[in-house]
């Protein structure tokens, strides 16, 4: 976890690094990565699906 001198809140670690599903539906993962370019910044971002390690979204 990064040590921030920011005062946003900080969401809880429901997972406690345990990156596995008995089934699918029960945990999904996301990431959010930001990507300028000469006119804008663009934001990428996927959902996966922690059983089967599909991306869903």
């Amino acid at each position: 976890m990064e040590n921030s001198a920011h005062t946003y809140g900080v969401a809880e670690n429901l997972l406690n690094r345990y990156f596995s599903a008995d089934r699918i539906g029960q945990k999904w993962l996301s990431e959010l990565t930001y990507i300028q370019t000469d006119e804008a910044w663009l934001y990428l971002t996927t959902v996966i699906d922690l059983a089967d390690r599909k991306v869903i979204g």
